[in-house]
Protein backbone atom coordinates (compact mmCIF):
# COMPACT_ATOMS: atom_id res chain seq x y z
CA UNK A 1 0.00 0.00 0.00
CA UNK A 2 1.29 3.45 -0.85
CA UNK A 3 0.00 5.93 1.71
CA UNK A 4 0.59 9.54 0.77
CA UNK A 5 -1.51 12.06 2.68
CA UNK A 6 -1.50 15.68 1.55
CA UNK A 7 0.70 18.09 3.49
CA UNK A 8 -2.35 19.93 4.86
CA UNK A 9 -4.19 16.88 6.20
CA UNK A 10 -4.51 15.57 9.76
CA UNK A 11 -3.13 12.07 10.23
CA UNK A 12 -3.41 10.33 13.61
CA UNK A 13 -1.33 7.18 14.18
CA UNK A 14 -2.44 5.12 17.19
CA UNK A 15 -0.75 2.11 18.74
CA UNK A 16 0.80 0.81 21.90
CA UNK A 17 4.53 0.92 22.47
CA UNK A 18 6.46 -1.13 19.93
CA UNK A 19 3.56 -1.38 17.47
CA UNK A 20 5.20 0.67 14.68
CA UNK A 21 3.88 4.22 15.22
CA UNK A 22 7.25 5.95 15.09
CA UNK A 23 8.36 3.79 12.16
CA UNK A 24 5.19 4.86 10.34
CA UNK A 25 5.97 8.54 11.05
CA UNK A 26 9.54 8.05 9.83
CA UNK A 27 8.19 6.76 6.52
CA UNK A 28 6.02 9.87 6.20
CA UNK A 29 9.16 12.01 6.48
CA UNK A 30 10.09 10.72 3.01
CA UNK A 31 7.29 12.88 1.58
CA UNK A 32 9.67 15.88 1.70
CA UNK A 33 7.08 18.32 2.97
CA UNK A 34 8.05 21.40 4.97
CA UNK A 35 8.00 19.69 8.36
CA UNK A 36 8.12 21.08 11.88
CA UNK A 37 8.74 18.19 14.26
CA UNK A 38 8.01 17.84 17.97
CA UNK A 39 9.90 14.76 19.12
CA UNK A 40 10.15 14.50 22.92
CA UNK A 41 11.84 11.09 22.78
CA UNK A 42 14.31 12.20 20.06
CA UNK A 43 13.58 9.17 17.83
CA UNK A 44 12.83 10.75 14.46
CA UNK A 45 15.56 11.65 11.95
CA UNK A 46 16.01 15.34 11.29
CA UNK A 47 17.51 16.18 7.91
CA UNK A 48 19.32 19.52 7.50
CA UNK A 49 17.00 22.46 7.01
CA UNK A 50 14.09 20.83 8.80
CA UNK A 51 12.62 22.69 11.77
CA UNK A 52 13.01 20.29 14.63
CA UNK A 53 12.34 20.37 18.37
CA UNK A 54 13.99 17.31 19.88
CA UNK A 55 13.67 16.47 23.52
CA UNK A 56 11.08 19.17 24.29
CA UNK A 57 8.62 17.69 26.76
CA UNK A 58 5.58 19.90 26.14
CA UNK A 59 4.12 19.48 29.64
CA UNK A 60 7.45 20.50 31.14
CA UNK A 61 7.76 23.64 29.02
CA UNK A 62 4.27 24.82 27.99
CA UNK A 63 5.48 28.36 27.19
CA UNK A 64 8.02 27.12 24.63
CA UNK A 65 5.45 24.74 23.17
CA UNK A 66 2.93 27.56 22.82
CA UNK A 67 5.54 29.81 21.18
CA UNK A 68 6.29 27.11 18.58
CA UNK A 69 2.59 26.55 17.89
CA UNK A 70 2.02 30.30 17.49
CA UNK A 71 4.94 30.43 15.03
CA UNK A 72 3.47 27.53 13.02
CA UNK A 73 0.03 29.12 12.85
CA UNK A 74 1.42 32.53 11.92
CA UNK A 75 3.64 31.25 9.11
CA UNK A 76 1.50 28.37 7.78
CA UNK A 77 2.46 26.13 4.86
CA UNK A 78 4.01 23.33 6.88
CA UNK A 79 3.22 19.93 8.27
CA UNK A 80 3.62 19.48 12.01
CA UNK A 81 4.75 16.06 13.22
CA UNK A 82 4.07 15.29 16.87
CA UNK A 83 5.46 12.05 18.21
CA UNK A 84 3.59 11.11 21.41
CA UNK A 85 0.57 13.41 21.11
CA UNK A 86 -0.85 11.87 24.28
CA UNK A 87 1.84 13.61 26.38
CA UNK A 88 1.19 16.91 24.61
CA UNK A 89 -0.85 19.29 26.77
CA UNK A 90 -4.22 20.36 25.40
CA UNK A 91 -3.69 23.60 23.50
CA UNK A 92 -6.30 25.87 21.98
CA UNK A 93 -3.77 26.73 19.27
CA UNK A 94 -3.13 23.07 18.40
CA UNK A 95 -6.89 22.40 18.38
CA UNK A 96 -7.32 25.40 16.07
CA UNK A 97 -4.55 24.11 13.80
CA UNK A 98 -6.22 20.68 13.61
CA UNK A 99 -9.65 22.17 12.93
CA UNK A 100 -8.74 24.97 10.50
CA UNK A 101 -5.04 24.63 9.67
CA UNK A 102 -5.64 23.40 6.14
CA UNK A 103 -6.85 26.95 5.32
CA UNK A 104 -3.28 28.10 5.98
CA UNK A 105 -1.63 25.03 4.43
CA UNK A 106 -0.94 23.40 7.80
CA UNK A 107 -1.27 19.68 8.38
CA UNK A 108 -0.63 17.58 11.48
CA UNK A 109 0.79 14.05 11.52
CA UNK A 110 0.74 12.77 15.10
CA UNK A 111 1.20 9.53 17.00
CA UNK A 112 -0.18 8.43 20.35
CA UNK A 113 0.12 5.26 22.37
CA UNK A 114 -2.89 5.99 24.61
CA UNK A 115 -5.93 7.06 22.57
CA UNK A 116 -7.92 7.68 25.75
CA UNK A 117 -5.45 10.49 26.54
CA UNK A 118 -5.96 12.22 23.18
CA UNK A 119 -8.65 14.90 22.92
CA UNK A 120 -11.71 13.60 21.06
CA UNK A 121 -11.59 16.56 18.65
CA UNK A 122 -8.23 15.33 17.37
CA UNK A 123 -9.65 11.87 16.61
CA UNK A 124 -12.98 12.99 15.18
CA UNK A 125 -11.39 15.65 12.93
CA UNK A 126 -8.57 13.53 11.56
CA UNK A 127 -8.56 13.04 7.80
CA UNK A 128 -6.73 9.74 8.30
CA UNK A 129 -6.53 7.42 11.31
CA UNK A 130 -3.96 4.66 11.32
CA UNK A 131 -4.49 2.29 14.23
CA UNK A 132 -2.42 -0.61 15.39
CA UNK A 133 -3.69 -3.14 17.98
CA UNK A 134 -5.17 -2.13 21.35
CA UNK A 135 -6.25 -4.32 24.26
CA UNK A 136 -6.36 -1.81 27.17
CA UNK A 137 -10.02 -1.51 28.25
CA UNK A 138 -9.96 2.32 28.53
CA UNK A 139 -8.49 2.68 25.04
CA UNK A 140 -10.87 0.12 23.52
CA UNK A 141 -13.91 1.86 25.03
CA UNK A 142 -12.64 5.28 23.93
CA UNK A 143 -12.12 4.07 20.36
CA UNK A 144 -15.58 2.47 20.34
CA UNK A 145 -17.09 5.78 21.36
CA UNK A 146 -15.41 7.77 18.58
CA UNK A 147 -14.70 5.25 15.81
CA UNK A 148 -17.58 2.82 16.34
CA UNK A 149 -17.75 -0.77 17.53
CA UNK A 150 -17.17 -2.52 14.19
CA UNK A 151 -13.95 -0.59 13.47
CA UNK A 152 -12.73 -0.99 17.05
CA UNK A 153 -13.36 -4.75 16.85
CA UNK A 154 -11.14 -4.86 13.74
CA UNK A 155 -8.44 -2.96 15.63
CA UNK A 156 -8.76 -5.25 18.66
CA UNK A 157 -8.24 -8.30 16.42
CA UNK A 158 -5.02 -7.08 14.80
CA UNK A 159 -1.83 -9.08 15.28
CA UNK A 160 0.60 -6.91 17.26
CA UNK A 161 3.64 -8.97 16.23
CA UNK A 162 2.90 -8.67 12.51
CA UNK A 163 2.63 -4.85 12.75
CA UNK A 164 -0.86 -4.93 11.26
CA UNK A 165 -2.87 -1.71 11.19
CA UNK A 166 -6.29 -0.47 10.19
CA UNK A 167 -6.51 2.58 7.91
CA UNK A 168 -9.51 4.93 8.09
CA UNK A 169 -10.26 7.86 5.78
CA UNK A 170 -12.57 10.43 7.38
CA UNK A 171 -13.93 7.76 9.72
CA UNK A 172 -14.51 5.14 7.00
CA UNK A 173 -12.68 1.84 6.88
CA UNK A 174 -10.18 1.67 4.00
CA UNK A 175 -8.42 -1.60 4.78
CA UNK A 176 -6.10 -3.61 6.98
CA UNK A 177 -2.41 -3.56 6.13
CA UNK A 178 1.00 -4.69 7.41
CA UNK A 179 3.70 -2.10 8.10
CA UNK A 180 6.84 -2.77 6.07
CA UNK A 181 9.78 -2.35 8.40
Amino acid sequence: MKFQPRADEVVLVLGKRGSGKTTFLKQLLNLNYNFFIFDPMNRLPHPPGMKYVAGLIPRADPDATQAYLDYIYKHGNMTVIIDELDIFPYSQTLAHIILTGRNKGIGVFASAHRPADVDKDYITNADWVVSFNFKEPNDVEYLKRYLGASITNRIYGLDFYKHEFVLLRQGNYVGTYVLRL
